[in-house]
């Protein structure tokens, strides 16, 4: 279980990261042309995306670290 754990927390960090480059693009954007709000609707569903897959690595991380732990 633990190493599973670790593989999936590994495969959501990627993840989480490749998701984090285009919400700040877009983002910046969005704030660089404010009526391009194409470009915060991109950005503002990467960022969602990016905060789950964040939120769900460091969940398996801890998972992982107590499984080792104990």
């Amino acid at each position: 279980m633990n190493t599973m754990s670790v593989v999936g927390s590994g495969i959501l960090t990627v993840g989480a990261i490749i998701a984090s480059w285009p919400a700040t693009a877009f983002l910046l954007m969005h704030f660089t042309d404010l009526q391009n709000t194409g470009a915060l609707i991109a950005g503002g569903f990467f960022s969602l995306l990016a905060v789950v897959m964040w939120s769900s690595a460091a969940w398996g991380w801890s998972k992982a670290y107590k499984a080792r732990k104990s």
